[in-house]
């Protein structure tokens, strides 16, 4: 049973940001102060890199916490606790699957 109400719970997943997220932003930000050209979020490219530089032929993946199954930090909600711990596995296989490519 989830401790909060399904409108609440709704709310909390729609603020998830899939991209431009904080982390994304201060990235970005250093990068360009270091006089960096790359492109974001580029989707014709497999898994979608948040960071791209064309130029070197290189992509940088920011991989949050939770979606990723960060093993240090990733808390799987209290709710639905088999789906969210076969998602968060599936994320990490297609994501060591993509930096194969």
């Amino acid at each position: 049973m989830d401790t909060v109400s399904k409108k609440k719970r709704s709310e909390t997943m729609r603020a998830i940001k899939s991209k431009d997220s904080l982390l994304e932003k201060r990235l970005r930000a250093e990068l360009k102060k270091r006089g960096y050209k790359f492109t974001t979020n580029v989707a014709k490219l497999p898994g979608k890199p948040d960071i791209v530089f064309k130029k070197y032929n290189n992509v940088i993946f920011l991989d949050s916490c939770f979606w990723h199954g960060c093993k240090s930090h990733c808390r799987f909600p209290s709710a639905n606790r088999r789906y969210w711990r076969a998602k968060i596995e599936r994320n990490r296989i297609r994501d060591k699957e993509i930096a194969k490519t």
